[in-house]
């Protein structure tokens, strides 16, 4: 769908709008003249263009936008941030971090902790008494119960 002239003055609106801090400041009728050279376009794909050059800061007239050979034309690679995986061994229990950045991480204030794995293994205690009496118990063969002694009410009858 092409842009329309009160489309088109919308879009002035906002590029000039979101221009980046301390970036040159764009007039509307340029923006509106380089609209107008696009017009044609898709709408859709003219407010991309329209967002990725009112971003830039090094464009000094908004002239690009009705350049469709710009590079506010192109999609970009969008960087997106990888986290670092981490196993219970290698994470911290107290702050999180990997063993790596939590022993170079700055201390602040009663934080003055070391690396402590969020995970234990832990051993002895009653970890090691139920290990004992499963292995007693796998050794060991059960002995038949004894009869059960008649209590005195049973003989009475």
């Amino acid at each position: 769908m092409p842009v329309t002239k009160d489309q088109a003055e919308m879009l002035t609106a906002l590029a000039i709008a979101a221009r980046p801090h301390g970036a040159r400041r764009w007039d509307a009728p340029g923006v509106m003249s380089a609209l107008g050279k696009v017009a044609h376009l898709d709408l859709a794909e003219v407010i991309k263009a329209i967002g990725r050059a009112a971003g830039e800061r090094d464009l000094e007239t908004p002239a690009a936008i009705g350049n469709t050979a710009a590079l506010c034309w192109t999609e970009r690679r969008v960087e997106r941030f990888e986290p670092e995986k981490t196993t219970p061994e290698t994470r911290c229990g107290i702050c999180g971090k990997s063993r790596a950045l939590c022993a170079t991480a700055p201390r602040f204030g009663g934080d003055d902790h070391s690396f402590e794995p969020d995970f234990k293994i832990r051993t002895g205690g009653a970890v090691d008494e139920l290990r004992d009496i499963k292995a007693k118990a796998a050794t060991t063969e059960l002995e038949p119960a004894a009869e059960p002694q008649p209590t005195s009410n049973e003989e009475a009858s």
